[in-house]
């Protein structure tokens, strides 16, 4: 599934300084845009469904997320544009793979997942 997407963004924190946070999400639909019909351009959007930053796995250092329905970022961020998307391979991967019940179609029961890109190497013995 290539589906999942991550932006970076600069939020303004109650201590008036803006500190770069990134996002990650679910791709729901694609789509392009002119600003009128004989624009020079096109420019393309995402739909996303966006999941909450749960910190970082000590044991591993990856990025954790999860779900939430009242995901602020759901109501006023749904749509981005693509050219503002960070581009890389992500997928959600969970947390507890042995206690799982990924049905994305429920996606308010999805578990903790973790967060990995193809930049990150893993050893297994």
């Amino acid at each position: 599934d290539n589906s999942c997407i991550s932006i970076k963004n600069n939020i303004l924190h109650d201590n008036n300084e803006y500190i770069e946070e990134t996002f990650y999400g679910r791709i729901l639909k694609i789509f392009s845009h002119k600003i009128y019909s004989n624009a020079p351009s096109v420019e393309y959007f995402a739909k996303v469904l966006w999941y909450e930053n749960k910190g970082t796995c000590p044991e591993t250092g990856l990025p954790k997320v999860q779900y939430v329905s009242d995901n602020g970022y759901n109501v006023s961020y749904p749509f981005i544009r693509l050219r503002d998307a960070v581009p890389q391979n992500i997928v959600f991967w969970p947390v507890d793979p042995n206690n799982i019940r990924i049905d994305y179609s429920d996606i308010e029961n999805l578990v903790e997942c973790f967060v990995i890109n193809r930049k990150n190497s893993w050893v297994f013995d």
